[in-house]
């Protein structure tokens, strides 16, 4: 069942005005993984905030269960997680667990599975300034996970984090996955989220030039759409060996 929908949204900003986004139609699926997948700058970014109402002067149609959002994202807003690329665009918080407990109001205490996969149990007294790029790129991720949202924003995850962590979000997302979260992560890497996307968008200058089944796709993943060929190796995903290293 479709939980939201963009219908024929164009975006032009500049003077003279310049089309950055042209005729966007896209279906996000209750309980699926849609990655959107394109090179920097093609537009990925400004897609994600357009869709949330960040971006004014939109022009399209964006429905959530069926309820136009012309008038407010507010319901969306309620609904959703969001991490930006900058992570420190979305830490407010004197230290992490304050920052965590932003959008949780009746917690007394971070949820204590999600810190311990994100890494940030020895880091709930310190100040999120004080954090490695890494570091502050996983408290974001937490901030976005910790009030369980049925609509999950992420624009490029990935970078800074080191392999296990990596892993041990993607776990995490393939288990609200199976709860009934709607995923769309906004990624120039495919690699990694591959094995658990439901969905694929290839975003090229501000335009769709895919839309479909993974597979299907997958020809189009290479350097001809500035994308990074996915491995043919079924164990490029694969855990390291113990004691060896991790990328």
């Amino acid at each position: 069942m479709a939980i939201l929908v963009v219908k024929a949204l164009s975006l032009a900003l500049g003077d003279p005005p310049r089309e950055l986004l042209s005729g966007i139609d896209l279906t996000l699926r209750s309980g699926s993984i849609t990655l959107l997948l394109g090179p920097n700058g093609c537009g990925k970014s400004l897609l994600l905030r357009t869709i949330l109402g960040l971006v004014p002067r939109a022009s399209g149609e964006i429905t959530l269960q069926g309820q136009s959002l012309r008038r407010s994202f507010r319901d969306l807003h309620r609904l959703s997680g969001v991490v930006f690329q900058n992570p420190d665009q979305q830490l407010f918080g004197n230290t992490v667990r304050e920052d965590l407990l932003i959008g949780t109001p009746r917690m007394e205490e971070p949820d204590g599975e999600l810190i311990q996969v994100l890494g940030l149990t020895d880091l709930l007294d310190r100040s999120p300034a004080e954090l490695s790029g890494g570091q502050r790129r996983r408290l974001a991720i937490a901030g976005a996970l910790a009030p369980d949202p049925k609509l999950l924003f992420l624009d490029e995850p990935f970078i800074e984090l080191d392999y296990p962590s990596i892993q041990r979000l993607l776990m995490r997302l393939d288990t609200m996955r199976k709860g009934g979260c709607t995923i769309i992560l906004a990624s120039h890497e495919s690699q990694d989220i591959w094995p658990l996307v439901d969905h694929l968008v290839i975003l090229r200058n501000g335009t769709i030039i895919y839309q479909g089944v993974p597979e299907a796709g997958r020809r189009l993943v290479g350097p001809e759409n500035g994308l990074r060929p996915l491995s043919n190796d079924p164990l490029s995903n694969a855990p390291p060996a113990p004691g060896g290293a991790t990328s």
